[in-house]
């Protein structure tokens, strides 16, 4: 579920307008993402799961158990051993204690009275328990808020205030609960903003005049008059904005006075993601997105649109048409898988 780069962050790297291709661009981000977490034998967005630890060599050796992935934070450290008892964090230290997180092993502090790993009694298998956010980067940035409260835990419709920061493809964090962003929309603005001003069926006639102030729209966002997407790129004044006309594959158009705004404010999404749980929010509540490492982002992008553009040439050796026709050699994403990798690649450590 979690994709390391986005649709349109894809798109503008492929040169792809309009939505026919939308599905396939999704595929192939998705395909990247499962290929960066193969080679990387980890993943940069944390998921909240409990995990479980044989008592046994090399996961336990003396007073250190090894953990099998990279892990944030604790929440529950149980051992299941004689007295099946929470371990405090008073008990252990999480290593690399100067660099962490993320944290590859815990440690018992030998300095507390009491403090051992115990292993169960009956078996040693499952001996150890953690829960907690188990991922290699668990960065977030703030994006925008909600414009609307979610009242339900079922729902998959979000309205937010900023669709300029908030992609299809992204992992955001509202409150507790991750959503998945499997697709944005337009929808009216609040204050059903109308033009104030006529615009021509003209790429150089880019000032559009609206009859609110535009303290609701925000530069980079992609608003929709009729048929034409716009994308904002700068305000001139409180009820004035300057526009990139006929963006992804729309066609320029002649609008009238009055014509609606429209803006791709609402988010569909899938709740609860990343084994969080699902949860009302408020109005004006705090939306921040994970971000993945850039070089991560940057191998996804390269990776999604090789395999679409290769899909496009039918997996031939030439991409292109033409005069634009180009063999293809794939040398640059290789060097960037094998930076990515001797950066990022975890050892693997015998797991459950």
């Amino acid at each position: 579920m979690n994709r390391y780069t986005t649709r349109e962050i894809v798109k503008a790297a492929a040169g792809i307008t309009g939505s026919r291709f939308d599905a396939s661009v999704d595929q192939g981000i998705e395909s990247a993402s499962r290929q960066i977490d193969d080679a990387t034998h980890t993943w940069f967005i944390p998921k909240i799961e409990t995990r479980k630890f044989d008592a046994v060599w090399p996961v336990i050796v003396g007073n250190t158990i090894t953990f099998d992935s990279w892990l944030q934070s604790v929440t529950t450290f149980t051992d299941e051993g004689d007295n099946a008892a929470s371990i405090t964090s008073t008990d252990y230290r999480l290593l690399p204690e100067n660099d962490g997180p993320p944290y590859y092993a815990a440690e018992i502090l030998t300095d507390v009275a009491g403090a051992e790993f115990k292993a169960d009694p009956d078996t040693l298998q499952q001996s150890f328990r953690i829960t907690g956010p188990w991922s290699a980067y668990s960065s977030t940035a703030a994006a925008t808020s909600l414009s609307a409260a979610i009242s339900d835990t079922s729902g998959t419709v979000v309205d937010i205030k900023d669709s300029s920061t908030v992609d299809v493809g992204d992992t955001i964090l509202v409150g507790s609960e991750q959503m998945f962003v499997s697709e944005r929309v337009s929808v009216a603005l609040a204050a059903a903003a109308q033009l104030s001003d006529a615009l021509l069926a003209d790429l150089t006639d880019k000032s559009l005049g609206v009859d609110d102030p535009t303290d609701d729209l925000q530069v980079g966002e992609i608003i929709l008059v009729n048929a034409e997407q716009m994308r904002i790129t700068s305000f001139s004044s409180a009820t004035a904005l300057t526009i990139e006309r006929a963006v992804n594959g729309t066609t320029l158009a002649a609008h009238s006075i009055n014509d609606p705004i429209y803006v791709e404010r609402r988010l569909t999404v899938v709740r609860g993601v990343n084994g969080t749980t699902a949860a009302t929010a408020l109005d004006d509540a705090v939306v921040t997105k994970y971000q993945p490492p850039f070089d991560i982002r940057a191998l996804a992008t390269a990776l999604a649109v090789d395999e679409f553009k290769q899909g496009q040439a039918g997996w031939g050796r030439e991409v292109g048409r033409g005069e634009s026709a180009r063999e293809f050699s794939g040398t640059a994403i290789a060097k960037l898988r094998k930076r990515v990798v001797r950066a990022h690649r975890r050892n693997v450590t015998v797991s459950i």
